[in-house]
């Protein structure tokens, strides 16, 4: 069974279209930013539907997204409970490798101001999700989710809000997407257990000699 690792990765991203109740003044600006960890020790199981593709359930395990609104100060919004968590990896053969993450959202409500011909309304987070293009072989013999680096294009965002006209979507394409390294006492913790484990073996291997 494999050991659980998360992998932590910090990005910052360009809004580029919102739907039109939206009234983000984010277009063509950096508008976004946050981190998300995810375990890479998940098991894939093949999507029924559709061959060639594996998906990693509950994969995302950590996710902060801070955004601006046109009145407040910025807003971040963090890992829901309700709603799809999921990488999900394929088709898996050349050109590229196709990544999408998908991961619930929550936080607090976000004013919309009013657009000519729509009323003001109030949102909340509902999810983001994450899109990118890998070059062919990309990590396919790695049993976990792939890693969210060696892109081909920009990966792009969308972040879905709940109204009381039904989703409205806020997208765009990451600037940065940059993994967070391992605190350096954390590294030198390993590396001693590791050279614990080495030591213990060698002294039993003595000891039955």
């Amino acid at each position: 069974m494999a050991e659980a690792a998360s992998v932590t990765y910090m990005f910052t991203g360009n809004v580029t279209q919102t739907s039109q109740e939206l009234s983000f003044p984010l277009v063509g600006g950096e508008g976004l930013s946050g981190t998300l960890t995810y375990n890479d020790a998940i098991p894939p199981v093949e999507a029924i539907t559709q061959p060639a593709h594996l998906l990693y359930f509950q994969a995302v395990t950590a996710l902060t997204v801070q955004f601006h609104d046109t009145v407040l100060d910025p807003i971040t919004a963090t890992i829901g409970t309700a709603g799809v968590n999921e990488i999900a990896r394929g088709p898996t053969f050349p050109p590229s490798t196709d990544v999408s993450l998908y991961a619930p959202l929550t936080g607090p409500i976000v004013h919309s101001s009013i657009v000519a011909g729509t009323s003001e309304q109030f949102l909340f987070p509902l999810g983001f999700q994450l899109h990118l293009s890998q070059p062919f072989p990309h990590e396919i013999d790695n049993p976990g989710p792939p890693s969210l680096s060696g892109f081909l294009a920009p990966p792009t965002f969308r972040v879905v809000f709940a109204s009381d006209q039904g989703q409205l979507t806020l997208t765009g394409t990451l600037t940065s997407l940059n993994a967070v390294p391992l605190p350096p006492a954390f590294v030198l913790f390993g590396a001693g257990l590791i050279v614990l484990v080495s030591l213990g073996r060698s002294h039993a291997s003595l000891r039955g000699t």
